[in-house]
């Protein structure tokens, strides 16, 4: 049974740096794309997804702030920004990026997941979908 248990800490190792490496080699893309690409909002988005994968939380904020006032209705953009404040423990930031998002595009699925998040920063905010029981 002890080999089991080693072979399968083994391999979780292995996919973790694997993971990691898939990680870091996607960052070194999307930054040579956004760096070539500097008025591109699609590649500085990626970029700014690739560097929160990576856990570079407030360069992540930068690319996503740095573009947001060319795409202020970009409901991916602004949900994005909010989880990165959401992710280093910015709250209020946070809250107003999700009531963007709500107030952007009310019937979808990002709009819902907004309403969870702030639903986690203040109790008060029920999302419409919870049932009024609960």
């Amino acid at each position: 049974m002890a080999d089991n248990v080693a072979l399968f800490s083994d391999a979780k190792a292995n996919q973790i740096r694997e993971d990691k490496a898939r990680k870091k080699a996607r960052l070194a893309e999307a930054k040579r794309r956004a760096e070539s690409r500097p008025d591109d909002s699609r590649s500085l988005m990626d970029y700014g997804d690739a560097l929160f994968d990576c856990g570079y939380l407030q360069e992540a904020e930068k690319v996503f702030s740095g573009i947001l006032d060319a795409n202020k209705d970009n409901v991916d953009l602004v949900f994005n920004l909010g989880f990165t404040f959401l992710k280093q423990g910015k709250g209020a930031e946070a809250a107003q990026q999700f009531k963007r998002v709500i107030a952007l595009a009310p019937k979808s699925p990002l709009a819902r997941s907004a309403e969870y998040e702030l639903w986690h920063i203040d109790p008060s905010l029920k999302p419409r979908w919870v049932s009024k029981k609960s």
